[in-house]
């Protein structure tokens, strides 16, 4: 079901807005966490590095930092459609209220060369 934006629900605009920058620093923090467990230090004995992968493997770090970034990439995504959804009902009413306008002004000059005309030609 497509729930409707009003502007009664406003309130909740700025939390949108923040929900959606927390889960792009998120992803930046778990993109830079996946590289740091995917690779093992390099200036550990052999023995470290083995256990370690060991270690990794038993954990099952690779699978688990998928589903994070699944998981992640969907919420993401969740919050970057609503304030897209925001912004353009935003821009919307903007954009209608500035045409009202400006159809305004050409109807006002369409009177005013109207009554132009009436004084020059009429009287």
């Amino acid at each position: 079901m497509r729930r409707l934006i009003r502007f009664g629900d406003r309130k909740y605009w700025r939390r949108l807005t923040e929900m959606d920058e927390l889960f792009w620093r998120l992803r930046l923090r778990h993109t830079r966490l996946a590289a740091d467990l995917a690779a093992v230090p390099r200036c550990r004995p052999p023995e470290v590095k083995e256990l370690m992968t060991q270690l990794l493997d038993q954990a099952g770090i690779s699978a688990r930092l998928e589903a994070a970034s699944v998981r992640l990439e969907t919420y993401k995504d969740l919050y970057e459609g609503a304030t897209d959804r925001i912004a353009e009902r935003h821009w919307f009413i903007v954009s209608t209220w500035l045409e009202i306008g400006i159809v305004a002004l050409l109807l006002i000059e369409i009177v005013l060369l109207l009554a132009e005309l009436y004084s020059v030609y009429i009287k």
